[in-house]
């Protein structure tokens, strides 16, 4: 064909089943549900390369960890066409529900009903919540860092009951009285992922996105 690649050179093709549209651009579409590409060898018998990918989410790439690397991961940052850099998928994660009055909505380990937030993963693997932190706004004390815990993908409930003995999804602050914000923050720069705010006196019942993640 007409395309010719230079050492450490990105090359993009589009699958797009417009062919027409340039050399560039493939004969096939690929599907969000997951399949498989594979490089051949002039030979049409000779496998280069080739890559499996599970269920796709909109707008995060499925990327090698680097360049030319074994490893593949999710990417919150595409890099058509650079190097391929920081996964980042840390900062997908976001405050899904919260209830801050817990009269039924939901027990924790203990059978309590404690004030709870639903952090949501959209990807289909886990993402780490090390070097994460949550900050209750106005206190002195409502600071929580995290470890080892993971969120897997889908939902994660936390709660705020100031009783980390629970459980490692238990914070070391419970909720006080009054209007308050939550914030997800990078504990190295201090960059917000996502944050809540309610008034001094909520509405009953949670207070949660629609759809998912990305909904207000």
């Amino acid at each position: 064909g007409d395309l010719q690649l230079a050492p450490g050179q990105h090359l993009i093709l589009w699958a797009d089943d417009t062919i027409d549209q340039g050399a560039d651009h493939l004969s096939f579409r690929l599907s969000a549900a997951g399949e498989g590409v594979y490089l051949f060898a002039p030979d049409g018998e000779t496998l280069l390369t080739s890559v499996s990918f599970n269920e796709q989410v909109r707008d995060v790439s499925y990327a090698r960890k680097s360049d030319g690397s074994a490893e593949w991961v999710y990417s919150a940052v595409a890099t058509a066409g650079q190097a391929n850099g920081d996964p980042n998928t840390q900062s997908l994660l976001r405050f899904n529900e919260f209830v801050e009055t817990n009269s039924g909505y939901a027990a924790d380990e203990m059978g309590e009903y404690d004030p709870w937030m639903e952090i949501f993963n959209p990807l289909p693997v886990a993402i780490p919540l090390d070097q994460l932190e949550i900050q209750l706004t106005g206190t002195t004390n409502g600071l929580w860092e995290f470890s080892s815990q993971v969120v897997p993908p889908g939902h994660q409930l936390v709660w705020f009951d100031g009783q980390q003995e629970q459980g490692e999804f238990h914070a070391p602050f419970d909720l006080g009285p009054g209007p308050s914000s939550l914030e997800l923050i990078f504990t190295a720069t201090g960059q917000s992922i996502d944050h809540l705010t309610w008034p001094a006196t909520p509405e009953p019942g949670a207070i949660a996105r629609m759809p998912d993640g990305v909904g207000s």
